[in-house]
């Protein structure tokens, strides 16, 4: 539901990312530059690189500078769903190339967890966990309190 109001508005470009998309780094960074440069219809926005067929970082940066780059409103939202079930290694590592793009990309982070909000301090070390910048938390209840 929130990543459906998101992508309504137009300058918001929105890539969810999976568990099973986030296996290794290379596998997860492809599949959220590829979301961000695909079209409805399929038609790709941005170039893949030049030495490899995987989609990076500073192919996203240079689609972002020919748009008009700061000029726009536009923003990246990553959407990390069930981040608990993330190998620990690429999820940090994500971050880390994540928190280093925000220099040159209006990137943010839309975190799930399949758990407890306890998990993010197991999940993520404190100097990860430092990168991030938390505006708004939205909890919903637990199944338990639900059902009662």
């Amino acid at each position: 539901a929130i990543t459906h109001d998101l992508k309504e508005k137009k300058s918001n470009q929105v890539a969810i990312v999976h568990p099973s998309e986030a296996e290794d780094l290379c596998k997860c960074v492809n599949s959220i530059v590829q979301q961000f440069c695909s079209t409805s219809d399929g038609e790709k926005k941005c170039r893949s690189s030049k030495s490899r067929s995987l989609y990076n970082i500073q192919s996203l940066r240079d689609w972002y500078e020919d748009k008009g780059g700061e000029k726009t409103d536009m923003k990246f939202v990553v959407n990390l769903v069930d981040i608990d079930c993330y190998a620990d290694e690429t999820l940090r590592d994500l971050i880390d190339v994540l928190h280093q793009a925000r220099c040159h990309l209006p990137i943010y982070l839309l975190i799930s967890l399949s758990t407890t909000k306890h998990a993010l301090p197991r999940l993520l070390s404190p100097s990860t966990r430092m990168k991030l910048e938390i505006h708004h938390k939205l909890m919903l209840p637990t199944a338990g309190k639900m059902l009662t």
